[in-house]
């Protein structure tokens, strides 16, 4: 492994400690996090932006803190990820789709996830269509692969 890698794999080793942090090892935001990180063992970048990507919204942490902490690439990623007061969802939704490969396939699997965790089946019904659509725009957005 190069110095690179190694570096890259600290970073997202810090955020998850970042992530603890802020939300506590035993919280849900935590655990969310943490399972949305889980889906790119070999991606270092987007394992480090999923652990970050609600941080914004739900914490007073800024992008400041963490380009300083993370560096710009992932400070771009997460600020794609961070919805806006007031944006529509649908609006947000098609702003992480035109943000680039990372944002979106850390969405796709935040929407995935907030589908099929605990309790998913007593959140309101318009909520879950609204994911449900959002996770079909995000698939859409996909490059496609002519060989597939």
């Amino acid at each position: 492994m190069d110095s690179s890698a190694i570096g890259c794999s600290r970073i997202a080793h810090r955020a998850a400690r970042t992530c603890a942090a802020w939300f506590g090892e035993h919280s849900e935001e935590f655990y969310h996090a943490e399972r949305i990180a889980s889906n790119f063992p070999k991606d270092d970048q987007c394992r480090c932006v999923a652990w970050l990507h609600d941080l914004i919204e739900n914490k007073p942490l800024s992008l400041n803190d963490i380009e300083r902490s993370f560096g710009p690439d992932i400070r771009r990623d997460v600020d794609a990820l961070t919805r806006r007061d007031g944006e529509v969802y649908a609006d947000y939704i098609a702003r992480v789709c035109a943000s680039g490969d990372v944002p979106r396939r850390v969405k796709i699997e935040d929407v995935l996830d907030n589908l099929t965790r605990p309790g998913c089946e007593a959140r309101p019904q318009s909520e879950r269509l609204r994911w449900a659509r959002a996770l079909v725009k995000l698939l859409e957005a996909a490059p496609h692969d002519p060989s597939a």
